[in-house]
């Protein structure tokens, strides 16, 4: 019962000379890379830069955040903090400057990380 296909398969292979070399894609950004999302005011940077400490460094990472996730109010875990080189306490201290400053409103829950909404409207001077 040897049965022979009627198709040559051989025949059917494409020839090597008329492949084309497939082209190297561009390597896309890994999603561990970190990245800033803007545009961020450059208001918002010169007012945060003034303040002490690691205000402009948590800022940064707001803003950061901002970008990951699309939208304006965030959460700041005190995990995702020491990744930057943050302690619980220094990031304390700096959302509390951001917050006099007018640049981010918090909502603090108990035993949770803050909501922070950050606010890109200008502040009003105090004359």
């Amino acid at each position: 019962m040897d049965k022979k296909s009627p198709f040559d398969v051989v025949s059917l292979r494409l020839d090597p000379n008329l492949v084309g070399v497939p082209k190297q894609r561009k390597r896309r950004p890994t999603r561990y890379d970190r990245f800033l999302a803007g545009p961020i005011p450059m208001w918002w940077i010169a007012e945060a830069g003034k303040l002490h400490g690691k205000a402009l460094l948590v800022g940064t990472v707001l803003w950061h955040l901002k970008g990951l996730n699309k939208k304006w109010t965030i959460a700041l875990s005190n995990i995702e903090a020491e990744q930057w080189g943050i302690t619980r306490q220094s990031k304390r201290r700096a959302l509390a400057a951001l917050s006099d400053a007018g640049l981010i409103a918090i909502e603090n829950f108990r035993s949770r990380s803050p909501q922070i909404t950050l606010l890109d409207k200008k502040p009003a001077i105090d004359a």
